[in-house]
C-alpha cells in the first residue's frame, strides 16, 4: 500500500472528527471553535509519531489503526477535553488559593464501595479496555505483559494528574472553573479493564486478526493470479 493512501486511511477519519466536533459543538463561538482545535493539536502529533512507529504493512492494520486513532481521540475528549488554554490569558485573579477545593482520592475502594453510581464505576471499568485490546493488535512489541500493563499505568495516570493540573490552574482565573479531580478508585478500575481487554486481545482477537489477515492475502494472490 502506497504510503501517502495509508496515512490517508489512517489520519483522515480521526483529523475530520476533530475537525467537525470542533466547530459542531462550538457552532457560533470562534475563541471556542479555536480552543477546541487547539486541544486537538498534540493529539495531531502523536498521531503522527505512532503512525510513523507502527507503520501498519496491510490493509487490515491500517483499518485497525485509524479506528484505534479515533479511539484515542474520543478517550481524551471526554477525559481530558475541553482543556480551556483562552481562559490562561485571562490574569485576573478571582480565587485566593484557600477558595480553591479540588476533589483528590488517594483511599482505594473508597469511592467504589460509597456513592458512586454503577454506570461511573462501568464507565471507569471500561474506559481503558478498548486500549488494552488495541495494543497488541497494532504493534507485536506491545504483546509483552510489562510494556503493555506500563502503557495501561501511564495513560491513566496521565489522565488524573492531567484533570488535577488543569482544575487547580483553572481555578485561579475562571468564574465556571475546570472541575475534574483525582481519584485511585478510577485508576485502579481502568487498571482492570485495560487488563481484561488485554487478555482477551491475546486469547481472542489477536489469533482472529492473523486468522482474517491470512484469508485476505489468500483472496488477493488468488484474485491478481
Amino acid at each position: 500500500m502506497k504510503l501517502l493512501l495509508k496515512w490517508i486511511i489512517v489520519l483522515g477519519p480521526v483529523i475530520f472528527l476533530m475537525i467537525k466536533n470542533s466547530i459542531v459543538e462550538n457552532m457560533g463561538d470562534t475563541l471556542s471553535i479555536y480552543n477546541g482545535l487547539l486541544n486537538c493539536l498534540p493529539f495531531v502529533v502523536l498521531f503522527f509519531v505512532l503512525l510513523k512507529k507502527n507503520n501498519p504493512s496491510t490493509l487490515l492494520n491500517t483499518l485497525i489503526s485509524s479506528t484505534f486513532f479515533i479511539y484515542i481521540y474520543y478517550l481524551f475528549k471526554y477525559t481530558i477535553f475541553d482543556i480551556p488554554f483562552f481562559d490562561y490569558f485571562n490574569l485576573k485573579v478571582i480565587r485566593n488559593l484557600e477558595e480553591i477545593v479540588i476533589y483528590i482520592n488517594l483511599i482505594p475502594f473508597k469511592t467504589i464501595t460509597g456513592n458512586v453510581t454503577l454506570f461511573q464505576t462501568i464507565g471507569n471499568l471500561f474506559l481503558l479496555f478498548p486500549l488494552g485490546i488495541y495494543l497488541p493488535l497494532i504493534n507485536s512489541e506491545y504483546k509483552k505483559i510489562r510494556l503493555a500493563l506500563l502503557i495501561g499505568f501511564v495513560t491513566t495516570l496521565f489522565i488524573e494528574i492531567v484533570q488535577v493540573i488543569v482544575s487547580f490552574t483553572h481555578a485561579f482565573y475562571s468564574e465556571y472553573p475546570y472541575t475534574r479531580g483525582a481519584d485511585i478508585d478510577d485508576l485502579i478500575l481502568n487498571i482492570t479493564g485495560f487488563m481484561l481487554g488485554y487478555i482477551l486481545s491475546i486469547i481472542l482477537f489477536l489469533p482472529l486478526r492473523d486468522l482474517v489477515g491470512e484469508k485476505l492475502i489468500k483472496f488477493q494472490r488468488s484474485k491478481f493470479n
